[in-house]
């Protein structure tokens, strides 16, 4: 990525918007291949998710990702790829590596989220249609606790009329200096809702068949999962949807994603799969949950039994050596925490051991997630057999629920999380998914109940009121 001070082009004005096109478009016509002119200018603070919610398009791709004060978000595309198969990261690596370079950035560019951000989604499974998809949005919207910055990126050909590109960005600053105009939406009543489900004894019946091939020595650990479907009277609407949903899981990663066509999916993960920033890596192993107490008495118990289960150690344990082994398989030295600490969120708690360390600098996000991904908290041990069963016991493909969505940098650095609490939203009907790790000891029933759990809490949290 070429990065140019804006002062070379004078004011912050239409002027001196033309002149830096024109510089893009000189560097396009030079060898015959487009450029994206990335403008990164810092506005008055801004609630991205209202700002997604006016300006995105149908049928045009969206991703949006808080956790705190921190949100990104990023709408419409100027390139984009859909890639599907078992070369699906490499297919992503080359578009990413190749749109990097021939990008052209000016304007605000010491924060942490100034500059264009490729936007990522990756499916659980490669097989699945498309297993990966990979964006760089036309509008962005980031904020932190310190700033708040607006980025527009523009595919300038060599043939392409400037002035039309000029005064839609200028118009887009004088919108984005202007919170008001920015109102969030509620999510409409969702009027009753009904449910749909598979036969729990089907779900049973994959946790004695999985008990089976753990005791043949086929795996170790399989994380299972089961579906349910809210059928309402109304269309959902995903992202005033979300809204609701991270202020009941203020402690998690909130998002929101669509490719542009069919479905959107939405959810609020507490897993971080991998951040790449500041010269190091942070991930962590989450792995083993319970539910939170209904006094402080009760929860305090339950915290306790959690860390001294031997079935959740076990879990958890399988998560941290892995993690650590995928790590060292890239060179890096990570330093993983001595014991498993609890990640209280507002209805359930899991076992949290955090995993850090220096970064090489050769290293970008998508050799991080290429390599933990799936991780035995959502896959299982050893990880390609427990992929395998996991396709030859569930009756159904999970799409994005336990695969993990993100950005990064033309540089590498970035962010991806792990899709879980998801819900797969398309007009009347949205699909719920939740599973559980099963292991040497575990039980069917205890099983079952333990995702029941999950499945109505997610519910309730979409404004299902069962």
């Amino acid at each position: 990525m070429e990065t140019l001070s804006s002062h070379h082009f004078g004011s912050r004005d239409r002027k001196g918007l033309l002149a830096f096109l024109q510089y893009c478009q000189h560097q396009a016509q030079s060898d015959g291949k487009p450029r994206i002119g990335s403008i990164a200018l810092q506005v008055r603070d801004l609630d991205p998710l209202a700002v997604l919610q006016s300006i995105r398009e149908v049928g045009e791709p969206h991703l949006y990702l808080e956790r705190r004060a921190v949100s990104v978000s990023g709408a419409e595309s100027v390139a984009f790829l859909n890639a599907t198969g078992p070369e699906r990261f490499q297919a992503v690596r080359e578009f990413t590596e190749s749109w990097s370079s021939r990008i052209i950035a000016t304007g605000d560019l010491d924060g942490w989220f100034s500059g264009p951000l490729f936007f990522q989604a990756f499916a659980f499974a490669a097989g699945n249609e498309p297993s990966a998809t990979v964006f760089l949005p036309k509008w962005q919207i980031c904020r932190t606790e310190r700033e708040c910055i607006a980025v527009a990126n523009l595919l300038i050909e060599p043939e392409t009329v400037l002035e039309p590109e000029a005064d839609r960005v200028l118009r887009a600053h004088g919108a984005f200096s202007n919170p008001s105009g920015f109102a969030s939406v509620e999510a409409p009543h969702l009027g009753s809702v009904k449910i749909r489900r598979e036969d729990p004894e089907l779900y049973r019946a994959r946790v004695s068949e999985a008990l089976h091939s753990i005791g043949e020595g086929r795996v170790a650990k399989v994380v299972l999962s089961r579906w349910m479907e809210l059928i309402a009277e109304k269309d959902f609407r995903p992202l005033e949807t979300l809204r609701g949903l991270r202020e009941a899981y203020p402690d998690c990663f909130a998002f929101s994603y669509s490719r542009g066509e069919g479905a959107s999916w939405i959810g609020a993960t507490p897993e971080r799969l991998i951040q790449l920033s500041g010269g190091r890596f942070e991930t962590e192993a989450l792995a083993g949950s319970a539910p939170r107490g209904q006094s402080l008495a009760e929860d305090t118990v339950r915290g306790h039994e959690l860390l001294s289960s031997d079935k959740d150690l076990r879990e958890h344990a399988y998560v941290v050596q892995t993690i650590r082994k995928g790590l060292e398989e890239l060179g890096l030295s990570p330093e993983v925490g001595q014991h498993p600490h609890l990640l209280r969120l507002s209805n359930v708690q899991h076992l949290r051991t955090p995993i850090s360390g220096v970064l090489q600098p050769e290293r970008a996000l998508l050799d991080f997630t290429e390599r933990l991904h799936p991780t035995p908290a959502v896959g299982g041990v050893p990880r390609n057999a427990a992929v395998e069963l996991i396709q030859e016991l569930e009756p159904f493909s999970r799409g994005l629920y336990t695969g993990f969505l993100g950005w990064q940098k033309p540089g590498g650095e970035g962010e991806a999380v792990v899709a879980l609490r998801t819900a797969r939203m398309e007009g009347k009907t949205a699909r719920l998914y939740a599973g559980g790790g099963i292991v040497e000891g575990s039980d069917p029933d205890q099983e079952l109940k333990e995702t029941e759990f999950k499945l109505l809490a997610m519910a309730h949290a979409l404004g299902a009121d069962l």
